[in-house]
């Protein structure tokens, strides 16, 4: 550094001064691509060990892509009475065989945080962390909340259109329940013809739509299913056109028609 620093040009100076944090700022915050007009930077794409980089792209660009064509074709989304009754019935069955399954071990447990919890000398760190675990068991316990069978029929009915509408195909069991993998990724493709979203660097692109490769998607690609996979698909594919909670209408003493 010069020992008059008045001598230096102004700029030049300012960019030796510049902590190299807002350097690195400077470099992350350009655009990736936009969703709905609205632009998308390097920077707002923030992963780490609790969320990954593909859920990130995910939360910026499905999460309101989704919203918008659902809320566009809503009519074709709403659960019918009788259909969330049927998917509530199956949560119950569910939940009865869990709780029937391992009662005596959630109510040891729960027994055990409430002996605790009693605890006058307890530190508050313990408290909080306690209740929480209380919380989490106790949901377990509780009989599930008919929004969640409500929830669960529009992500059926969803997946369902998509499978119908954009080419049948490959499917998969998701967390949520059977996904038109083939049919998924034609509707994003075509939804980013559209307009309504744009990942413009071409490795964030490749990765978001990585997530729905397969051999019929992937062009030039070493992806093959096997016998057994596509023996699995079949199965998922059978369980996506007649979901079993849809199936259990037959067996219920239920009103069918729309209230």
């Amino acid at each position: 550094m010069p020992k008059n620093l008045f001598l230096f040009p102004a700029s030049l100076l300012m960019l030796i001064m510049l902590p190299n944090i807002t350097l690195a700022k400077w470099g992350n915050n350009i655009s990736i691509g936009h969703v709905f007009g609205k632009t998308i930077y390097k920077l707002e794409i923030r992963h780490g060990s609790s969320n990954t980089l593909t859920s990130e792209l995910n939360k910026r660009i499905i999460e309101p892509v989704l919203t918008h064509y659902q809320s566009e074709y809503k009519t074709l989304f709403e659960p019918r009475s009788y259909e969330v009754q049927a998917a509530y019935n199956y949560l119950l069955s569910q939940h009865q065989l869990l709780v029937n399954a391992r009662s005596a071990e959630l109510n040891k447990a729960l027994a055990s945080i409430e002996e605790r919890l009693k605890q006058t000398d307890l530190p508050k760190e313990a408290q909080l962390y306690l209740t929480k675990i209380r919380s989490q068991l106790t949901r377990k316990v509780n009989l599930p909340k008919l929004q969640l069978a409500r929830m669960m029929v529009i992500a059926w009915k969803f997946q369902r259109h998509l499978y119908d509408v954009y080419g049948g195909g490959h499917v998969e069991w998701q967390f949520a329940g059977p996904e038109a993998t083939d049919a998924t990724y034609h509707w994003l493709t075509l939804r980013e013809k559209n307009g309504d979203f744009k990942i413009s660097d071409p490795k964030l692109r490749s990765l978001f739509y990585a997530q729905w490769a397969t051999e019929t998607t992937t062009i030039d690609s070493n992806i093959s299913i096997t016998a057994e996979q596509e023996k699995e698909t079949a199965q998922t594919r059978y369980e996506l056109l007649n979901p079993i909670w849809l199936r259990s209408l037959f067996s219920l003493d239920i009103n069918t028609q729309d209230n």
